[in-house]
């Protein structure tokens, strides 16, 4: 149920694109749509656990000054998107650190953009040569993105912070990834009593919960009707016509214990959410009790799906 819960509270964030319009592309040649991106299954097919990508947008927190560790944080701000002598980039209110894979957005309220730096500017604590209140612009296929066309508020000032736009970022191009794994320690797997492996539910490489085993998505896509069908992935032709509004996710969980259970090892049979038959259903012989957690979550921001 953790498990669930936690997947349930990010899907429902899934492309969140902070101030940028609702359901508006960005600008183009944009890093990222988080629009036909936000919510992907990038290992479809077999009773193998899937792997379920989330993206979205969150608000930028770095310290007020990497100089000063007791400086505290806040929310970091553009204050300038257009610089003539700069023109590919932003200004901030203050010096940050970041490195060439991390994926930003900024939006003027109008128009919005996902950019990764063009430089490494690596958070070394002490260091200020380490850190810029300057960000260049790189979008898709490594062009250099400038924002001329943006425009602050009037109320945005030197005294007034809180009226600029919010550098939000969205972490990398791959979103948070929840995958199922083995758990291991000094590169080997950890074992239960019976020496099998003991799978756990991770978060981009992060354990998170003992014990699940295997990790379904299916992407709830609706129609001009309004009604949902359920699919495993989506074409690029389906995603280029605008055919893969997706919805709703329904996500199923097989969990085992991490312990023998059973005094000698039977088959057992749990219904996965598959579409192909054959796929639907996990088998195990072991000695393991298991349970099947299922879910059906609907996408607060109605965001389109990418395979």
């Amino acid at each position: 149920r953790t498990a669930m819960e936690m997947i349930k509270q990010e899907v429902r964030m899934a492309g969140y694109s902070g101030e940028a319009p609702g359901f508006a592309d960005p600008i183009t040649g944009s890093l990222v749509n988080l629009s036909q991106v936000a919510i992907r299954n990038t290992s479809p097919g077999g009773t193998g656990s899937d792997t379920l990508a989330i993206l979205r947008a969150f608000e930028t927190n770095m310290s007020l000054d990497l100089t000063d560790p007791s400086a505290g944080r806040g929310v970091v701000r553009v204050t300038s998107f257009f610089d003539p002598a700069n023109p590919n980039m932003i200004t901030l209110d203050r010096n940050i650190c970041y490195d060439n894979n991390s994926v930003f957005l900024v939006s003027d309220g109008d128009q919005h953009v996902t950019f990764s730096p063009l430089a490494n500017n690596p958070c070394i604590t002490g260091n200020s040569a380490s850190s810029t209140n300057r960000i260049t612009l790189v979008g898709a296929a490594n062009a250099q993105l400038s924002l001329r066309d943006f425009g602050l508020s009037e109320d945005c000032t030197p005294t007034a912070l809180v009226n600029c736009p919010i550098l939000y970022q969205i972490g990398s191009i791959n979103g948070s990834q929840y995958t199922v794994q083995n758990r291991q320690q000094a590169g080997t797997n950890v074992l239960a009593a019976d020496d099998n492996p003991i799978p756990a539910l991770f978060r981009n490489g992060d354990e998170m919960v003992e014990g699940v085993e295997n990790l379904q998505v299916l992407l709830g896509i609706s129609d001009t009707s309004g009604k949902v069908l359920y699919k495993e992935s989506c074409t690029d032709t389906e995603i280029t016509n605008d055919q893969c509004n997706v919805t709703h996710i329904k996500v199923s969980m097989v969990v085992a214990s991490a312990f023998p259970a059973f005094p000698q090892a039977f088959q057992q049979q749990f219904p996965i959410y598959n579409l192909t038959d054959g796929n639907n259903t996990l088998v195990t012989n072991d000695r393991r009790l298991r349970r099947v957690f299922t879910s059906t979550i609907q996408l607060r921001n109605g965001v389109e799906f990418v395979n």
